[in-house]
């Protein structure tokens, strides 16, 4: 059924455009071209609506990961790299996961519930696949015994530092994503790999 879709398609436009505090679902329905009640049927309120954009934005891209990674027989640095790309394609190549990111920023004083789903739904669900593959990469003896299990987040600081840019300056200082990414991920594996 499209109707769900095209509700979540038109949430995200009207939480990007005013905020979450002054999205009305009225709003919503509106650019659907449905009546407000048609909303209701899909989703509770406005937080659970918000929760579904979040899961519709960036889901896919960790089911990707997924289902590469349960399959995967290579080695483990092609695993991370994979997985990196795909972060730097969900969160600085795609303007939707930008603009997710931006929304967060500007409402997470006000509604600090609204971090809380993106934490549990993208950050922790982040966290746990790459625990796994620096789990995977040791077992194998690829990566070293002391790769940092306990704050996975430094992996992916980078790519969040480089949306941030890009979403300060926009083309005013432009940063060019494909090199910017090589060299992050070579940095990460250098340190990551098990000397002899």
């Amino acid at each position: 059924m499209r109707r769900p879709g095209e509700i979540l398609a038109a949430a995200f436009e009207e939480f990007k455009l005013r905020g979450y505090a002054a999205t009305r679902l009225e709003d919503v329905a509106k650019r659907v071209g449905v009546s407000k009640g048609t909303i209701y049927i899909y989703f509770q309120n406005k937080e659970e609506l918000f929760r579904a954009v979040v899961q519709k934005t960036v889901t896919p891209a960790f089911d990707r990961v997924r289902e590469v990674a349960d399959s995967f027989e290579g080695p483990t640095e092609d695993l991370l790299r994979t997985y990196l790309e795909v972060l730097y394609g969900e969160i600085c190549g795609d303007p939707k996961g930008r603009g997710l990111l931006r929304l967060l920023i500007a409402e997470s004083e006000t509604f600090p519930e609204l971090t809380e789903v993106y934490h549990r739904e993208v950050m922790a669900r982040g966290h746990t696949v790459i625990t796994e593959i620096l789990t995977r990469g040791i077992a194998r003896g690829e990566f070293r015994a002391d790769a940092p299990l306990e704050s996975p987040q430094i992996i992916i600081a980078p790519v969040m530092m480089l949306a941030m840019h890009r979403m300060l300056f926009g083309e005013r200082h432009p940063i060019a994503v494909a090199p910017y990414m090589e060299n992050h991920i070579l940095l990460v594996l250098a340190g990551l790999r098990r000397q002899p």
